[in-house]
């Protein structure tokens, strides 16, 4: 299974690389930019502050072209957009959303004022906000080899959650969760702390976690991993990103640049093809 967050903070200009052609399965794929070129859909909707309307808003074009901010810009005026719904590129529907308006992300001017891609960024306010699916049967289950790789940017210095997996849909209780906590970063999966110190939070920032059902690993800019012993992962129903839970506890401050998810046991070779990639867009390290 495949997962993958990406609001634009964009700094290398579109991509090179085609999702479909480096995952054998795509369970989710989110992302502001088109990342498999088989997908047809739009990319989000947005809600606008003045009469909170909603626009289902798609791409400029073909594979690695980003989200159409001139569409955004006419739809939202001189108010604010936000994001209602992140479609799922892999085809299967698993879209994250928020329905209750107050926990909505808010589209934002590109804080990193790179060049390339579009001028919005998706950020998280660290109090409440926050995108979910709720009670899809094992959209994220047990499996024997995990693989994640993750571009972020926090402000925040509490422990802010960037995703939570749980039994219910508030429940921050996870068999897999990954949080920044100051300088540091903390992986569980099935309550096994992993935890490896990285950038201050304000720096933009890549981990690669990997899992193959006896060891936890996670990487801080293709540096040196954190190994630690794991038991397997159950299966959970609900996801939540940018808290730990839908009711938006324990919430993520910044943004998230990308989240890829598998369960497939990618060869270095990918690993660092994605890796690049990212680090190629967004100026990672």
């Amino acid at each position: 299974m495949a997962f993958l967050i990406n609001p634009s903070i964009h700094g290398g200009g579109s991509t090179s690389i085609d999702l479909d052609t480096i995952l054998t399965s795509g369970i989710m794929i989110l992302s502001l930019r088109k990342l498999s070129d088989s997908y047809s859909g739009n990319c989000i909707k947005v809600r606008r502050s003045s009469d909170n309307t909603t626009l289902d808003v798609g791409f400029t074009g073909g594979l690695g072209t980003w989200v159409d901010d001139s569409a955004i810009n006419t739809f939202i005026g001189g108010g604010t957009g936000y994001v209602d719904t992140w479609y799922d590129q892999s085809g299967n529907g698993y879209n994250v959303a928020q329905t209750t308006l107050t926990y909505q992300p808010v589209l934002v001017a590109d804080v990193f004022s790179l060049t390339g891609g579009t001028s919005f960024s998706i950020q998280f306010d660290g109090t409440d906000d926050n995108l979910h699916v709720d009670g899809v049967s094992n959209v994220f289950g047990a499996s024997a080899n995990l693989t994640m790789l993750l571009s972020y940017r926090l402000v925040g210095s509490g422990f802010d959650t960037m995703f939570s997996t749980g039994s219910t849909a508030a429940s921050p209780a996870s068999s897999i969760r990954y949080l920044r906590y100051s300088t540091a970063g903390r992986l569980y999966i099935n309550g096994y702390l992993n935890g490896l110190s990285g950038n201050s939070p304000t720096i933009a920032e890549q981990a690669t976690i990997e899992y193959d059902g006896v060891n936890q690993s996670w990487t801080a800019n293709d540096g040196t991993p954190d190994t630690l012993a794991a038991t397997g992962m159950t299966a959970k129903r609900y996801f939540a990103i940018g808290a730990a839970g839908s009711t938006g506890t324990q919430g993520w401050q910044g943004e998230i640049a990308e989240m890829i998810w598998t369960d497939e046991s990618l060869s270095a070779g990918n690993v660092d093809t994605i890796r690049d990639d990212e680090n190629a867009i967004y100026t990672l390290y």
